[in-house]
C-alpha cells in the first residue's frame, strides 16, 4: 500500500512503461513487506531509493520529456530563401497561393518558421497549378528544381524544399485534388481535410519571420483539425517517421519563438525578372 499510494500522488505523468514498470514494483514490495517484518530502516530507507528510481522511470515517458529534432541554421536560411522566391515569382504570375501545415501553424504561432521544421507547406487551385507548369523555367533558373511527387509538386533548393498541393472544390468543401492526400494527415468532422470558401477567403497577408506570405482568412478551425485544440502550447509530430518531434513536447516561451535567417535574403526574382 505504501508504493501504490506515492505512486498516486506521481500525477500528470504519461506513456507509463508498464512492463517493466510491474516488475520492479512486484519485488519492491516483496523486499518492503520483509524489511517490514524485521524492523529494518537501513532496508526501508534502500527501499524509498528504489521508488523514487522507478518514478523516474515514469518521467522519461512524459510528455515534459519529449525531445524536438531542431533544424540547422544553413537549413532555415535557405527555406525562408525559398519561401521568399517563391511568393515573389507566384506574385509575379498571379497564382494565388496560401501557407499549409507546419508553415501556416508557425506563422500563426511563431510568425516565423518553427525551428524544428525541415520544409514548407502551401496550397494552390488548379488554375494556379496549370501556370505552375508554365513558369518551371523561372525556378530552374533561380537554381531551384521542381519534381512531381505522391500528391504534390517539390520545389527544392540546397537543403529545404516547398511542397505544393492542389486544392478543388468537392461538393460544398475546399479540399485536395489528390484523393490520397484528402485523409493522409488528418480530417475534419468526418470529412477529408478541408476549408470552407468563409474560412479561406479573402486571403491575407501574414508575416513569416522577416518576410510576408499568404494564408487563409480564419485558419483555427482548420488548424485544429490538423493539430488539436492544444497547438497553441503543445508541439506533437504529423508525420510517421517522427522527424520534427519525439512525443509530445510542451511549449515554453523560450520554444515560440520562430527560427530566423541567419542573414540578409537575397533579391533574386527581381534580378531574374529584369533579365528575362
Amino acid at each position: 500500500m505504501l508504493l501504490h499510494s506515492l505512486l498516486g500522488e506521481n500525477q500528470g505523468l504519461q506513456k507509463v512503461n508498464y512492463c517493466i514498470a510491474k516488475k520492479k514494483y512486484v519485488i519492491i514490495n516483496l523486499v518492503l513487506k520483509i524489511s517490514l517484518k524485521k524492523r529494518d530502516c537501513i532496508m526501508i530507507k534502500k527501499i524509498m531509493i528504489l521508488v523514487l528510481l522507478c518514478l523516474s522511470t515514469f518521467r522519461v515517458s512524459s510528455r515534459e520529456e519529449g525531445v524536438l529534432h531542431m533544424t540547422d541554421p544553413e537549413h532555415i536560411h535557405d527555406l525562408y530563401q525559398i519561401m521568399k522566391d517563391v511568393h515573389e515569382v507566384f506574385t509575379l504570375y498571379d497564382i494565388p497561393y496560401w501557407i499549409d501545415s507546419g508553415t501556416l501553424l508557425g506563422a500563426v504561432r511563431q510568425q516565423g518558421i518553427i525551428p524544428w521544421d525541415k520544409d514548407l507547406d502551401i496550397l494552390i487551385d488548379e488554375a494556379g497549378e496549370v501556370k505552375l507548369h508554365k513558369i518551371k523555367k523561372v525556378f530552374e533558373e533561380l537554381g531551384y528544381t521542381i519534381q512531381r511527387s505522391f500528391a504534390y509538386y517539390r520545389i527544392a533548393g540546397k537543403y529545404g524544399w516547398i511542397d505544393v498541393l492542389t486544392m478543388i472544390v468537392l461538393d460544398d468543401i475546399i479540399t485536395f485534388k489528390e484523393p490520397k492526400a484528402r485523409y493522409a494527415w488528418a480530417d475534419r468532422d468526418g470529412k477529408p481535410l478541408h476549408y470552407i470558401s468563409d474560412e479561406l477567403y479573402p486571403l491575407k497577408e501574414y508575416v513569416l519571420g522577416e518576410i510576408i506570405v499568404m494564408g487563409p482568412q480564419n485558419p483555427i478551425p482548420y488548424i485544429n483539425a490538423l493539430y488539436g485544440d492544444d497547438w497553441h502550447v503543445t508541439a506533437r509530430d504529423d508525420s510517421e517517421k517522427n522527424l520534427y518531434v519525439d512525443g509530445e513536447v510542451t511549449l515554453t516561451k523560450e520554444l515560440m519563438k520562430p527560427a530566423l535567417p541567419m542573414g540578409p535574403l537575397k533579391d533574386r526574382v527581381a534580378k531574374i525578372t529584369l533579365s528575362t
